[in-house]
């Protein structure tokens, strides 16, 4: 009955995957504080049955300023990131979490010293339903690659096989919602 219930589980996680790939994301923006969300990402990794034998460390830069995100969508994006680097690393492996501020930009970097993504793989990884893991749906990264452009942002990787990624995420530090151009009369 335990296998049965795992299996009900992980069908109605992919289902919910599916559903939320296919529907039009609707981001909710307040003046947050970054660390508040990437804390809350870091507490849900933490919490992961069975547990991670990684340590992740942050290194949260004091630039960084509130600025307007989705606080829900943005967890998300963290907590993906980080799911898959602790899946990639080694045991006792460690992620590093790190934000900086410039120019306009607040840039997220997940770091891990795991088993890296070939190159061949590096230009896909962000389709829909990409995947280089047995049981992986290929949704993950193609959420959080939606989420980051439903704010204005922008994420790349930079990987070598055997020594690990980094995925950076930029977005715009806007404090004030960007203004719709004006409508002119035709």
């Amino acid at each position: 009955s335990g296998y049965i219930a795992e299996e009900v589980d992980r069908l109605n996680s992919l289902i919910t995957r599916f559903l939320d790939f296919s529907r039009p994301l609707e981001l909710h923006y307040e003046l947050r504080s970054l660390d508040e969300v990437l804390d809350r990402a870091v507490a849900e990794i933490e919490r992961h049955q069975p547990p991670f034998p990684v340590t992740i460390y942050k290194n949260y830069s004091t630039d960084v300023r509130p600025f307007l995100l989705d606080a829900v969508m943005l967890e998300r994006v963290v907590s993906n990131l980080l799911l898959n680097a602790a899946q990639a690393s080694p045991p006792e492996g460690v992620i590093t979490l790190k934000t900086r501020a410039s120019a306009g930009t607040v840039e997220i970097a997940v770091i891990d010293r795991g088993s890296g993504i070939a190159p061949e793989h590096i230009e896909s990884i962000f389709n829909p339903f990409y995947t280089t893991k047995p049981a992986g749906t290929g949704l993950g990264l193609a959420i959080v690659s939606r989420i980051v452009d439903e704010h204005g942002g922008k994420i790349a990787v930079e990987s070598t096989p055997g020594e690990g990624s980094v995925f950076r995420v930029l977005l715009p530090a806007r404090t004030e919602a960007p203004q719709a151009p004006p409508v002119t009369p035709s």
